[in-house]
């Protein structure tokens, strides 16, 4: 009786020792099993983080509404879509490698273009019509680099100058399509003034019709 107790002791405590065994290893791996989804799913975040070349904002339908990339020059960007996927707004860098901002029509053409001018830099922004002709400028004189306002006819022809001359004088000119002054402000000279025209625009990544970065200044008269 006393030999068939102490065996099957001996048995109860092989079997505890299998099942603590048993435990330790199962919780290894569970451990190791945690380290290693955790560290897939940061080495996939981080990978994609890294190596993402656009990333694309949908809505409730599917459809990309905001698009962060690059375009076809490597410049970064964010453009805006509207309902029918139309680049309406454009945020980011232009010619030569400046802030740049654009806002277009349901057609996709730029008819807002704010940004800073190739030559020197200035701040400036260009207005255009539905047929993207160059309707408006607010800028700075090319060669002075002193403010202005220019407003073009539907041919781009400029019509009213408000700047500076050459001697530093304000002047408020009307020009008619042919270039000749009309009318001067009181005491201003009567010299016309050749205006900007529209920028051509950079490539979009998105496909848009282009964005800012080719403005040029319009000399002062």
């Amino acid at each position: 009786m006393d030999r068939d107790l102490q065996a099957l002791r001996r048995e109860l405590a092989r079997f505890e020792r299998r099942v603590r065994a048993m435990s330790l290893l199962g919780l290894a791996a569970a451990v190791i099993a945690a380290v290693l989804i955790v560290g897939a799913r940061q080495a996939q975040s981080q990978q994609a983080a890294l190596s993402a070349r656009t990333v694309t904002v949908v809505d409730n339908n599917g459809r990309p509404r905001i698009v962060l990339g690059s375009d076809t020059n490597d410049r970064p960007g964010i453009w805006l879509r509207d309902d029918a996927g139309k680049d309406r707004l454009y945020f980011g860098f232009g010619t030569p490698g400046k802030p740049q901002f654009a806002l277009s029509d349901e057609s996709g053409r730029v008819r807002l273009n704010a940004g800073f001018s190739v030559e020197h830099g200035d701040s400036q922004i260009v207005l255009a019509d539905p047929a993207g002709t160059t309707r408006a400028y607010l800028g700075f004189g090319l060669q002075l680099r002193t403010p202005q306002l220019v407003f073009s006819d539907e041919h781009g022809k400029d019509q009213v100058y408000a700047g500076w001359t050459r001697g530093g004088a304000p002047v408020l000119q009307l020009v008619d399509p042919s270039g000749n002054v009309t009318w001067a402000a009181p005491g201003a000279p009567g010299a016309p003034s050749p205006g900007p025209a529209l920028p051509s625009g950079g490539g979009s990544g998105s496909g848009a019709g282009g964005v800012p970065g080719n403005i040029h200044k319009s000399p002062g008269p």
